[in-house]
C-alpha cells in the first residue's frame, strides 16, 4: 500500500501570488526553520523567495522525518539546546543579533539533537548504523541543515542538480523503504 502525507494549506508557487506569501510564519513557528524563527526571510524577489520557502521546505520534510522515528519535531528539539540568549527572540528575551551569526550556536545544538537521533535509529551487530538508517541520518542531516544556503543535497551544490530538488529524497526515501528500513 503506497501513501503520501501533503499539506497545501500554504501551497506557493513562483508564478501564482498567494495572500500568505508575505507571512514570516505560516504555520507553528514551534515547527519553523530557524531562518524563519529569526526572521531573516527578507527578499523582496519573488524568485528568491521562492527559492528560500523551498528551504524552509526541506526543513519541514527533516523534521517530519526526525518526527517519524523519535516523536518529536526537531525545532523545539534544538531550541533547548541553545542557551537562552541564543534561543529566537521573545518576551523572556532572546537573540537580537543577525541570522548569520546565531547560526553557529544553532548548529552547535543541531549536532547534540543528531546524536540522539542516532541513537534511535537501528544498527547491525557491530553497533554501527544500518546502510539505510545511515542513509536516513544523513538525508535528515542535510534536510535540517540550519544555513538555508547549504540545505538540501550537497551534490547539487557542485552543480550537479538543484540542491534544494526534493525528488531526489523522494527517492531516497522509496529506495529505504524498499530496503525494509525498520525504525525502532
Amino acid at each position: 500500500m503506497l501513501q503520501k502525507l501533503g499539506d497545501l494549506g500554504s501551497a506557493t508557487s513562483p508564478l501564482i501570488p498567494a495572500i500568505h506569501d508575505q507571512r514570516t510564519c505560516v504555520g507553528d513557528p514551534r515547527y519553523a526553520a530557524p531562518e524563519i524563527l529569526y526572521q531573516s526571510s527578507t527578499s523582496s524577489s519573488t524568485t528568491q523567495s521562492f527559492q528560500k520557502r523551498r528551504a524552509t521546505d526541506l526543513y519541514l520534510l527533516g523534521s517530519m522525518a526526525h518526527f517519524f522515528v523519535t516523536g518529536v519535531m526537531i525545532t523545539p528539539l534544538v531550541v533547548s539546546q541553545l542557551n537562552p540568549v541564543h534561543r529566537p527572540r521573545s518576551e523572556a528575551g532572546g537573540w537580537t543579533g543577525t541570522f548569520a551569526d546565531v547560526v553557529p550556536y544553532w548548529r552547535e545544538a543541531f549536532s547534540v539533537v543528531l546524536e540522539g537521533f542516532e541513537n534511535a535509529l537501528p544498527t547491525n551487530d557491530a553497533a554501527e548504523l544500518t546502510p539505510p538508517a545511515q542513509a536516513f541520518m544523513d538525508s535528515v542531516t542535510q534536510l535540517c541543515e540550519p544555513d538555508p544556503a547549504y540545505r538540501g543535497d550537497p551534490l547539487g551544490r557542485l552543480g550537479h542538480h538543484d540542491p534544494r530538488n526534493v525528488e531526489r529524497y523522494i527517492s531516497l526515501f522509496n529506495r529505504m523503504r524498499s530496503e525494509s528500513l525498520v525504525v525502532q
